[in-house]
């Protein structure tokens, strides 16, 4: 099972127009300060699932058999490299509008793969064809990108919104895609079917499947605030359709699912 905070959390989806208010987050109350600094991480897991079965015709002969049984598991513990700086919104609500989050973090990000594939031809037997293996992130030889906390101030209300975004983007990128010494694709099987998010849809995939749901919080809890810890989870509007958007649907059938949780977490530190 993934990781999964008591607490419950705070962020913000910039791609959604609202932000939702049943939200909690828990703060250890400090000194009021004019303007707050804090140190930001990041952690969490999370855990998907595809079933894939498919009987694809053939012209003149039996149909083939196709299944796919993928999995993976995520997870990371990260530091951002900059701080977040809150200085006070009143009476000068443009320094509060100027605020950014920061982007670029250290430390451990990991996926583990499982592919387990089996096609059954149904015109050649010796096309039959079985792959299994487990695959893991490797050390990435170019810089592959980090999630970054973006921060928005809403000065009508005197709110900050905060997100975080997909934390495993760069450790997919470093994960091999297929198993080794497969050679040739299995005929009509994607090379796995374990990415977050999974989904036939172009408009669906890990970025996506990690983005939380949208919250907001006072900007004066950022100055009496010695810590804010703000649980993230998935949600039932950027998980991706049942049935995985599949092409054929006369012969095919698929099933995904998954969860994950994090919790970004600000630590106010002296400067």
């Amino acid at each position: 099972m993934p990781f999964r905070p008591m607490l419950v959390a705070l962020v913000l989806v910039f791609a959604t127009p609202s932000v939702a208010s049943a939200a909690s987050y828990s703060v250890r109350p400090g000194p009021e300060r004019a303007t707050s600094t804090f140190r930001v991480t990041y952690e969490g897991s999370g855990r998907w699932r595809t079933t894939f079965h498919a009987t694809p015709p053939n012209p003149g002969g039996k149909p083939d058999t196709n299944d796919a049984r993928d999995s993976s598991t995520q997870r990371w513990d990260l530091t951002f490299r900059r701080s977040l700086v809150i200085p006070t919104c009143d009476p000068d609500p443009a320094a509060c509008a100027a605020v950014t989050g920061p982007a670029g973090a250290t430390g451990p990000s990991a996926v583990v793969g499982r592919i387990d594939h089996r096609h059954k031809d149904g015109l050649y037997r010796d096309l039959n064809r079985k792959v299994r293996c487990t695959v893991r992130t490797k050390a990435p030889r170019v810089r592959l990108p980090k999630p970054t906390v973006q921060v928005r101030y809403d000065a009508a209300t005197a709110r900050f919104a905060i997100g975080a975004t997909d934390p495993v983007g760069g450790a997919l990128g470093a994960t091999p895609t297929v198993c080794p010494g497969q050679g040739d694709p299995i005929d009509r099987i994607l090379d796995n079917y374990f990415q977050p998010g999974f989904s036939f849809a172009a408009d669906w995939g890990p970025e996506r499947w990690f983005t939380p749901a949208p919250v907001s919080i006072p900007a004066a809890t950022f100055l009496r605030a010695a810590r804010i810890a703000i649980p993230l989870h998935d949600t039932r509007a950027n998980t991706p359709p049942r049935g995985c958007a599949r092409a054929n649907p006369r012969y095919e059938r698929c099933t995904t699912r998954g969860d994950w949780s994090g919790r970004l977490v600000l630590t106010r530190t002296a400067g």
